[in-house]
């Protein structure tokens, strides 16, 4: 038994996820420059064989991004973005139904199409709701009936480089 654990329960669009354990999330990045390069699930047939070992080796949440914030990636429009992720949502959720599905970007409206369009349970949020206002407009308004947020909080600021993101610490230094 873990110290301090406290299990609680998600309830999903259609299902509840019991947290009486810590869970095994696996990470599909759909894109090719990922900061870890074992990670880049671009094609389909790379998104199935990594869905499929996901699967065997107990995963317990699906996290799919399609937006490196690796320091100098290339930008990636909100048109590309979902194109990326409705390919590997599509993978995830033929080859492992009954496994909750998060999203990770920072975008609203990218978010909305997942949640309402493609069935994400989770929104992964990376930026912690300060990229895009509208993030916590359509979560306040709409999508928690359905779907849980994730803040993902930071200590540094975001700072523009190629791909319009830079970690900056409070003194102005890159971590």
């Amino acid at each position: 038994m873990m110290l301090n654990f406290k299990p609680f329960t998600l309830s999903l669009r259609d299902r509840t996820l019991v947290l009486d354990r810590p869970q095994i999330m696996g990470i599909v990045n759909v894109t090719p420059d990922s900061f870890y390069s074992a990670s880049r699930t671009f094609d389909v047939d790379s998104l199935e064989k990594k869905v499929e070992q996901m699967v065997s080796e107990g995963v317990d949440i699906f996290d799919i991004g399609a937006y490196s914030t690796r320091q100098g990636a290339d930008d990636v429009s909100p048109e590309e973005e979902l194109r990326r992720l409705q390919r590997g949502m599509e993978v995830v959720k033929r080859m492992a139904p009954n496994i909750p599905v998060s999203i990770d970007t920072f975008r609203a409206n990218v978010a909305r199409t997942c949640v309402e369009e493609m069935g994400a349970d989770i929104v992964n949020d990376v930026s912690g709701g300060t990229l895009d206002a509208d993030m916590a407009v359509y979560f306040d308004a709409h999508a928690w009936h359905s779907c849980h947020y994730a803040a993902v909080h930071r200590l540094s600021r975001w700072r523009g480089c190629r791909c319009g993101w830079r970690l900056e610490g409070e003194d102005g230094a890159l971590p």
